[in-house]
């Protein structure tokens, strides 16, 4: 069965949005000192990606530059869930979906920090499809370019078709093929929408192959369109690592 699958409804994402981003009282942590000399470990999933943008900005002002934080990229044949379960890192930063798929799948983790309440992202919808394509309902059908099945774009994709009262299956995902590919299926009519981060979504707009439908960089619009807001980068850790380490997710979240 898909890990996406696992969620049955809009109201289900939205009741995982309000309990996974929870805040971490400093009236609890009121008297915890973190030991001068520990070393914690975040792991940045795209580290230069726009929506990492503020750690990029924490890093440069010397934020990050001590013996107690390390900051360092995600290895390519190394999935961060799996740093987290054996203890090689203390918090990941990215995507929030992510918190929605390691509890689907056992491994409880929280949001400890959240940098941003939209997805960051714009659906857009191709010309030839345009007309065809107004409301979440009309999704019945339609090609969406999203990427892999446990995507954040997915996520997205898959959040939309519930809200529009559609079955998972009712639209037909589609994997990405990097920005020209894309271009030309949009064009051909072989795609009819699109969800994309910003700013890539400007470059089918620049071209005249598909037009912003939905923007998710607007919380007005997020609310709208899924029912709540719903994070872009988080930095999360996993459930028993925030009871075992208070001190660190105090650390992270200040």
């Amino acid at each position: 069965m898909s890990k996406i699958r696992l969620l049955t409804g809009i109201r289900l994402i939205a009741t995982i949005v309000v309990l996974l981003i929870v805040p971490v009282p400093t009236t609890v942590f009121a008297q915890i000192k973190i030991d001068p000399g520990q070393r914690i470990v975040l792991v940045v999933d795209e580290y230069k990606a726009i929506r990492n943008f503020p750690l990029i900005v924490a890093e440069r002002l010397g934020y990050l530059r001590s013996e107690k934080f390390d900051v360092t990229n995600v290895r390519d044949d190394i999935f961060h869930a799996e740093l987290l379960a054996d203890g090689r890192a203390d918090a990941v930063m990215a995507y929030y979906h992510h918190n929605v798929v390691n509890n689907s799948e056992g491994r409880p983790s929280k949001a400890i920090v959240a940098l941003g309440t939209t997805p960051g992202m714009k659906v857009l919808v191709s010309t030839q499809a345009k007309d065809r394509i107004k409301s979440l309902s009309d999704l019945k059908g339609a090609r969406v370019l999203s990427g892999g099945d446990g995507s954040s774009k997915t996520t997205i994709a898959n959040a939309l078709a519930m809200k529009g009262g559609l079955e998972l299956n009712d639209y037909v995902r589609l994997p990405t093929y990097g920005k020209e590919k894309n271009a030309q299926l949009l064009k051909e009519g072989k795609a009819d929408v699109l969800i994309a981060p910003v700013p890539e979504g400007d470059y089918y707009e620049s071209i005249g192959v598909a037009s912003v439908w939905l923007d998710l960089t607007s919380l007005e619009q997020t609310q709208k369109a899924l029912g709540n807001a719903f994070p872009s980068s988080t930095v999360f850790m996993a459930t028993d690592r925030i009871k075992a380490k208070p001190e660190i997710a105090q650390h992270l979240a200040l």
